[in-house]
């Protein structure tokens, strides 16, 4: 167990050294490409990963189970999460592709929000990482990819690209139904 534990810190650390290091680069070099493969490398770990919470297990093995039989097995999942584990199922690849490609998703709205501001990205990945923030992000998978749309929503709002805005916030309803109140609440919080 203790070799374990030192391990799974041993790459955490890694992971988050990894995340500021390009977060730096994106910043220095004005190219938000090193973001991108930042969260790349952040995407192939965390598909890797297996067992980091209840839900982490339950999503996996609802997507086996899927790839298996075509069966989901809560006819309640948002129509655009279920599309995500249809489409990697009928290319009937490896959990490890479902995994990543969320895992990227989730964060990449959040980076991109930043996409202008640079010199915050390395501090957005150390913090995801060190907070822990990132196993909340692998067991509440469908909130998360709605939050990523959430802050595409606001950046195609703060670039008044309205149209885009209210299509983002469509597609973060349709990974949580939650995020129906984004349609009540958001515009009382853009109004200039």
């Amino acid at each position: 167990m203790f070799l374990i534990t030192i391990q799974t810190i041993f790459v955490y650390l890694l992971l988050a050294w990894v995340l500021y290091d390009l977060g730096q680069r994106a910043d220095w070099t004005n190219k938000f490409k090193y973001a991108i493969i930042g969260l790349i490398i952040y995407s192939i770990f965390w598909g890797l990963r297996y067992g980091v919470g209840r839900d982490c297990i339950s999503y996996i093995e609802e997507y086996d189970l899927f790839r298996r039989s075509g069966y989901l097995v809560r006819d309640t999942t948002e129509r655009g999460y279920s599309s995500i584990i249809k489409f990697f199922a009928g290319l009937d690849l490896h959990s490890f592709f479902y995994m990543a490609f969320v895992a990227f998703f989730q964060i990449f709205g959040t980076y991109f929000f930043f996409k202008k501001d640079k010199r915050l990205l390395p501090y957005i990945g150390l913090i995801f990482i060190l907070s822990t923030t990132c196993i909340t992000y692998g067991n509440g998978m469908r909130q998360e990819m709605a939050f990523s749309f959430l802050m595409l929503s606001l950046y195609c709002a703060r670039e008044k690209h309205y149209i885009l805005h209210y299509l983002m916030i469509a597609l973060a309803i349709s990974m949580h139904n939650s995020a129906i109140l984004l349609l009540v609440f958001l515009p009382i919080f853009l109004i200039d």
